[in-house]
């Protein structure tokens, strides 16, 4: 189910004409971790709980993803999840084999110095809620 739902979110990503979030990440986003080559203005997606496929067959359940941007500028970290957020915000993404759903945003961290990857990091926390066809 998972690979069903980034999918679609990647899609919604890539539309043409491009949004301002493609355009701003150069096209870079990626799941779970970012390839070592992405220095600088770059998003990393992730499921912060999802449950077994079986889990969605009659009832309506709460997923949760969150979408991390990095830059080497506070400024534009805030920026990137600026443009995170209004792509994705209330956005309608069809899944396969599942109903369609609105994602809402639930939380976002402003922008901190990560020390690992030496860039500046801000999170935003999306819900949706999933029911299979």
């Amino acid at each position: 189910m998972s690979e069903n739902l980034f999918k679609s979110i990647y899609a919604l990503y890539i539309a043409t004409p491009a949004n301002t979030f493609y355009t701003a990440t150069s096209g870079r986003l990626e799941y779970y971790r970012a390839p070592e080559s992405w220095t600088d203005n770059f998003a990393v997606m992730q499921a912060t709980s999802i449950n077994a496929d079986d889990m969605f067959r009659q009832a309506v359940d709460d997923l949760y993803f969150q979408v991390n941007v990095f830059s080497s500028t506070r400024a534009t970290c805030w920026s990137l999840l600026e443009k995170c957020k209004a792509l994705l915000h209330n956005a309608t993404l069809t899944v396969t084999g599942h109903y369609p759903v609105l994602l809402r945003r639930e939380n976002q961290v402003p922008p901190m110095w990560n020390e690992q990857d030496n860039l500046w990091q801000a999170t935003i926390e999306f819900r949706l809620k999933l029911q299979a066809t």
